[in-house]
């Protein structure tokens, strides 16, 4: 966020929902593909990662971890092989950023506090083993349990009714063996077939507008304040009517949570 934003809402958010990745938790995935690639450079790297349809099968739950390797490797013409890619791909995640694990439990004593990340079982699993985010998240909404993707509209329409019908942690936190990723992927028709989930909790949430759990809501539509690093999520936060911020670590993080009225204490 700028310095010259000007005052703040009114009123301040009834939920926060952070992103994971460049938000709260470190992760060097972008310097390790230019590594294993010296060709594949700057935000023509980002953008082709946000864009890649292995990247993208992984993280909605519609790929194992082989046969993400397997694509990976190959499309992003990697020098090293799949196996050795798969055990590098786990040790992208590196940690909470100084601070950041304070900020969300500060955020968590002055409101709910969740997250919202695109990520896949086998990131999911070293963040739960390393971190400790169950006891600071209420409400955790993974891409690869949804089998929705950021920026598209229906994963914020999704969390949004289910935020609205009470699904406090609605998809509750675990340690996910990477090995035997969930099956949280919907029909390829995207007819709003509810994705299949062991998780028992998880086969309650609804799946979008034009899902089978759409109907009348059982509350006000939440107050959302959603902080991410990638500006075309932010983008699409705001058609959702969410309110949504621009921050890159937890210190512009901590500065978009008090322009928007949650108290947490200055830098």
């Amino acid at each position: 966020m700028s310095s010259d934003s000007g005052p703040g809402p009114e009123v301040p958010p009834t939920v926060v929902l952070f992103d994971l990745g460049g938000v709260l938790v470190d992760n060097s995935g972008i310097t390790d593909l230019r590594r294993w690639n010296p060709d594949l450079a700057g935000d023509a790297l980002w953008n082709r990662w946000l864009t890649s349809r292995s990247v993208r099968a992984f993280e909605s739950g519609r790929a194992d971890p082989e046969e993400f390797a397997n694509a990976m490797v190959q499309e992003f013409e990697l020098s090293l092989s799949p196996q050795d890619f798969t055990e590098a791909f786990g040790s992208w995640i590196r940690g909470f950023y100084d601070r950041a694990e304070d900020l969300v439990t500060e955020t968590g004593r002055l409101t709910r506090t969740g997250c919202l990340s695109n990520t896949n079982p086998i990131h999911w699993d070293r963040m739960t083993r390393t971190l400790d985010l169950e006891s600071a998240l209420s409400d955790v909404f993974l891409s690869f349990r949804l089998g929705l993707l950021k920026p598209d509209a229906e994963i914020f329409d999704t969390v949004t009714t289910a935020l609205r019908r009470g699904h406090s942690g609605t998809l509750p936190i675990e340690s996910t063996d990477s090995s035997e990723p969930r099956s949280t992927a919907p029909s390829s028709d995207r007819s709003g077939t509810q994705p299949a989930a062991t998780n028992p909790d998880s086969s309650e949430l609804p799946s979008g507008p034009s899902g089978p759990s759409s109907g009348p809501s059982s509350g006000p539509s939440p107050e959302i304040l959603f902080l991410d690093d990638h500006p075309s999520n932010v983008a699409a936060a705001r058609q959702a009517s969410w309110r949504a911020e621009l921050v890159r670590g937890p210190l512009e993080a901590r500065d978009a949570l008090r322009f928007h009225g949650i108290q947490v204490t200055a830098r």
